[in-house]
């Protein structure tokens, strides 16, 4: 007997649900969960066969909508299993229990478990579903998620064993929001198709292989936050002119070339700057405008050259310019962060004697983040809670810029 189409699958869970009353929908969505969790070796805290709505423990929690549907579900180990080193699901991407019949769920997040293979097919069946999180997993493979194109906005597969280039379908993911996918093995270059994902606000792809030049990203107009670093992608920087809302950029350890992008000095609500351990060269753009920006590390840049002064705004509290050929004609014109040993300093020959450091790592420390939000579930729903900005608010801006640096 051949497997059911999807579209016929649809329809029955549709038609099923339509026969339920309210609690008994919710009961069988709780049912759905347990099979779930068991299947995958976990361990179901609430009483089988009993109402799972409003659950929360830790990092696994389920929220309903007012007739009882289960529309997100966060399931991630307890303090106490991940300091022992022990996590709340291991099984096999592809033999995980269905949740097809959570035909409600919008948000779904198995965060810090050890999923492993390919991650499940059904998760295509889920037609509602906008928050994927699957990040920290032991993943190698993903299905075909273009039937979710219209209503996945956030995709989140960081931290998993993906290799070879980036999944082609990805491109076509064009309700995509955020794209996280840092922390693999991915290689190659990135479509230029990728441009496709006009709405992106976030894109994520720190510590992969990735190669070759990244100018289609001067299309991305509603990015906020562009972490590219720690790949070897090439050439000039892409301009920056055409991201008003540009809050973090983080391009450290690529092989850039070229100036430093002059179109930096346009991103009005930059707080993170982070070109470290490339090959720009030539002068440092006139900085001192941005207002907002409170990191700045051009460190282990040699080709850059010029004077400092008066280029960097005022207001800023971590500076890193150490193994750059850039210098000041006194400490004095530079912000008091620029001034310490640890930034790397020195003032230019003929000006007097060299007052900056030796140098320091090509990222500085991290800001401490924020405190949690319970708006979304799980981990990765608490972060981008903590995260998300409304355009043109400096102060969300602000927690945008320091979760980056924390988290990334």
């Amino acid at each position: 007997m051949g497997t059911i189409p999807r579209v016929l699958l649809l329809a029955l869970l549709s038609l099923i649900g339509a026969f339920l009353s309210p609690a008994d929908a919710s009961l069988a969505d709780c049912r759905l969960i347990e099979t779930f969790v068991t299947g995958a070796r976990g361990t179901v805290p609430w009483t089988s066969g009993t109402e799972c709505c409003g659950f929360v423990q830790g990092k696994r929690n389920v929220t309903c909508d007012a007739t009882g549907r289960v529309i997100s579900l966060s399931w991630g180990p307890t303090a106490a299993e991940a300091a022992s080193g022990t996590n709340a699901l291991s099984a096999a991407g592809t033999s995980l229990s269905t949740l097809a019949g959570l035909t409600e769920l919008r948000v779904l997040s198995l965060v810090n478990n050890t999923l492993t293979g390919t991650a499940p097919s059904w998760i295509t069946s889920l037609s509602k579903l906008s928050q994927l999180y699957l990040t920290n997993n032991q993943l190698t493979g993903m299905p075909d998620l273009s039937p979710l194109a219209s209503t996945l906005t956030i995709l989140d597969i960081g931290s998993n064993s993906f290799s070879g280039n980036l999944f082609s379908w990805v491109t076509g993911m064009t309700a995509l929001q955020e794209l996280w996918v840092g922390r693999n093995a991915f290689s190659g270059p990135l479509p230029t198709s990728l441009a496709n994902l006009r709405g992106l606000r976030f894109l994520v792809l720190q510590y992969n292989q990735f190669t070759g030049s990244t100018s289609f990203i001067s299309g991305f107009t509603n990015l906020q936050a562009l972490v590219v670093r720690d790949n070897k992608f090439t050439g000039t920087f892409p301009d920056t002119s055409n991201m008003p809302y540009l809050t973090a950029l983080q391009a450290d350890n690529n092989g850039f070339t070229g100036p430093v992008p002059a179109s930096l000095a346009k991103n009005t609500y930059l707080i993170q700057l982070s070109l470290a351990g490339n090959g720009f060269s030539g002068d440092v753009p006139n900085l001192s405008g941005l207002a907002n920006l409170r990191y700045i590390n051009l460190a282990s840049n040699p080709s850059i050259s010029g004077t400092l002064d008066n280029l960097l705004p005022a207001a800023l509290t971590t500076c890193y310019l150490s193994g750059t050929g850039a210098c000041a004609t006194a400490l004095s014109a530079v912000p008091v962060q620029c001034r310490i040993a640890q930034a790397g300093v020195s003032t230019c020959s003929g000006a007097g004697s060299s007052t900056g450091g030796t140098g320091s790592p090509s990222s500085g420390p991290a800001s401490a983040p924020p405190p949690s939000s319970s708006g979304k579930p799980g981990a990765a729903g608490r972060r981008r809670a903590e995260m998300s900005t409304v355009a043109g608010k400096v102060v969300a801006a602000g927690v945008v810029g320091a979760w980056i640096l924390a988290v990334i």
